[in-house]
């Protein structure tokens, strides 16, 4: 639940502020984290929002990219939860593995 709600403040703030993003931190210093998740964006689409929660680099920056990038609401809405839905049994596994 705390990371589809985590996923929805970073899609707002995306989606509110979009190219602002780029000149602050913490993307000002390291670039390369938003160039990662516009990568997988171009790559997989809406997918990228199912795709990206599986994928630690990532992660926290796919649901910003999808926002700035103005990803219709009800798609990325549809996408984060399915995903919360897979991703939540496997990271909580009694190994702690992904």
């Amino acid at each position: 639940m705390g990371a589809t709600l985590g996923d929805f403040i970073s899609y707002g703030i995306g989606y509110r502020f979009g190219p602002v993003l780029e000149t602050r931190w913490p993307f000002a210093t390291h670039p390369n984290l938003l160039a990662k998740g516009h990568a997988l964006f171009e790559k997989h689409g809406a997918l990228s929002v199912f795709v990206g929660r599986f994928l630690g680099p990532v992660r926290a920056v796919v649901p910003l990219v999808a926002g700035s990038l103005q990803m219709p609401v009800e798609r990325f809405v549809i996408a984060n939860i399915v995903s919360a839905i897979v991703w939540a049994p496997l990271y909580s596994s009694s190994d702690g593995s992904l």
